[in-house]
Formats: structure tokens, C-alpha cells, sequence
């Protein structure tokens, strides 16, 4: 799965690059000497780290995605964006300890070791807004980028059978052990988004601080004999870094691609 987001990533960008150099050829003048307006096509990637209540659950995730901001020619943004979650450090005690034997290891229909795996899978979609504040006279579409939003994140412990057949971990029995859980959440971003003048060179990277306040979506826990109540607070603490593909605005409406 992972390596199939990251070749879409890939793709995306080698696709787009021929555009941008093209269109940057056409164009005369170029950007940085006034704010103008834009529509910023964004695809970027996370490393965080979990706190919290997600921090019981998890370790280390990755987060990859993209989105669309809108760039007003005051530097103001705004957008939405979503990303998809993966990690496989774990740290939930039991995972399926309840029909694993005393050495862990969960059989399959034939009495052999069941080869399966469990990982963090999830999903966090946002609308964000917030400002560019630029502090290079030579180029006013770019500095420092500061945002905040509103989102939905939801997370779950993702168990993968490869071939054999363990009953008591499929269909609607999986979803005993599987720890959906999700959410409203707040996030922030502090970092620097760069629009390079010679338009070829747009990228953003700083740092994301994401609370979400989730509930379990499961009634009981079959691995640990618990009904999970209350709300939870999950924190996610990362650094991003993406790609840009601008669409500028032009005083006649029109739109050319960077």
C-alpha cells in the first residue's frame, strides 16, 4: 500500500514538470515583485510522532496526501487537504492475545501459525486557513506560512491475513480487534512556503501539530474484555514538506500553469 501512494506521488510530479517548464518559458516577467493571486495544487509527506492517547496505541506513522489552497493577492490561503496514515510500530500489549497461545502465535484453520501482520492505518481530512507573511521585498508571494483548520481524523489497527484463514479475525469478528477510533481535530502549521521567481522551484516544509478528540467506534474489545467509553485526546507532532503546482491568476481572469 505504501508503495503504491508513493509511486502516485511519482507519477503526479513527473507528469506536472514538463508543464512547469514550459508554461515558465512563456512567461516574461517574472514573479515575486507583487503579490498576486493563486491557486496552489499541493502533494506533500509527513513524518510524526503520536501523544496522547494515540501514543498507547502507536509509534512512528507516516502521513502522505495533498491538497488545494487558495492564494489571495493579499497572502491570505485558504483550502482543504487530506492524507493517508500508515506505521507499524505498535504498542497495544495484547493484539489478539486472546487466541494466541502462550508464545503469541495465533493458528489458522489447519493448526499452522497464521501469517498475519498488524499496522496503524487512518486517514485526517482538513480545511485549513492562514496567511503568508513575506519579509523578502524581492519576492512578496513567499515566506513565512502560518495556518490553522478543522478536520476529521480517524485511525485504526490494520490486520492483514495473507493467505491462510483465521476465522476469529475476519469479517465482522475482525472488527473486535481492529481499535477504529475517530474524530473531530484542530491543526496547526507554522513554517515557509517558497513561490520561486523564475517559476520553476515551489515547495513548503515546517512543522504540524494536530489534536483530534476521538471515541471508539467499537463496542467491545474482544483481546482485552473491555466496552471503551469516554472521549479520547489524540495529538499527532510532525514535520511536512510538499510540492507545488501554482495556477496564477491574470488581470483578464485567465490562469497559466507554473
Amino acid at each position: 500500500m505504501k508503495q503504491t501512494y508513493l509511486k502516485v506521488i511519482v507519477l503526479l510530479a513527473l507528469f506536472a514538470l514538463p508543464l512547469s517548464i514550459v508554461q515558465a518559458q512563456k512567461l516574461s516577467q517574472p514573479l515575486g515583485e507583487e503579490k498576486i493571486s493563486a491557486t496552489l495544487v499541493m502533494v506533500d509527506y509527513a513524518a510524526q510522532l503520536p501523544g496522547a492517547d494515540l501514543a498507547d496505541r502507536y509509534g512512528f506513522n507516516s502521513s502522505i496526501g495533498g491538497g488545494i489552497l487558495k492564494k489571495t493577492s493579499n497572502n491570505w490561503v485558504w483550502g482543504v487537504d487530506g492524507h493517508y496514515l500508515f506505521g507499524k510500530y505498535l504498542r497495544i500489549d495484547s493484539l489478539a492475545g486472546n487466541i494466541a497461545n502462550n508464545q503469541g502465535i495465533i493458528f489458522d484453520t489447519q493448526g499452522y501459525a497464521a501469517d498475519l501482520s498488524f499496522s496503524q492505518r487512518g486517514f485526517h481530512v482538513t480545511a485549513k486557513m492562514g496567511k503568508i507573511i513575506a519579509f523578502n521585498p524581492k519576492n512578496l508571494n513567499s515566506g513565512l506560512l502560518v495556518m490553522g483548520g478543522l478536520g476529521f481524523l480517524q485511525h485504526k489497527l490494520h490486520i492483514q491475513i495473507k493467505e491462510d484463514k483465521v476465522p476469529p479475525l475476519e469479517g465482522e469478528y475482525k472488527k473486535g480487534y481492529d481499535r477504529l477510533t475517530s474524530g473531530p481535530s484542530l491543526t496547526e502549521f507554522i513554517g515557509y512556503i517558497h513561490l520561486d521567481k523564475r517559476k520553476l522551484l515551489n515547495f513548503y516544509i515546517g512543522a504540524e501539530f494536530t489534536q483530534a478528540f476521538t471515541t471508539n467506534q467499537r463496542a467491545y474489545f474482544y483481546d482485552t474484555n473491555v466496552i471503551p467509553s469516554g472521549t479520547r485526546t489524540d495529538l499527532l507532532f510532525g514535520i511536512r514538506v510538499g510540492w507545488i503546482l501554482p495556477l496564477y491568476g491574470k488581470t483578464d481572469g485567465d490562469y497559466y500553469i507554473n
